[in-house]
């Protein structure tokens, strides 16, 4: 049981099927959102995922924020 979850796990952090599944079905990538976590804000537009899973945004100054936890909520 062990072998097949590491062999799945190893997938997943390389891009493989379990994460381009995953990543396929976020609906916010694309769309304007509003992250906060503790004291942090961030918004733009949710632009991707990195291969840690964290949500990537960009800001509307065009840089980009990495967003590790939090809430997320899509705003107008």
């Amino acid at each position: 049981l062990l072998n097949a979850f590491e062999a799945r796990y190893r997938e997943a952090l390389v891009g493989g099927a379990p994460f381009r599944a995953w990543r396929s079905r976020l609906e916010t990538l694309g769309r304007r959102v509003r992250a906060t976590f503790g004291e942090r804000v961030e918004e733009g537009v949710a632009e991707d995922v990195d291969a840690e899973g964290n949500l990537l945004i960009r800001r509307d100054d065009g840089s980009l924020a990495t967003v590790e936890a939090g809430d997320v909520t899509l705003s107008a």
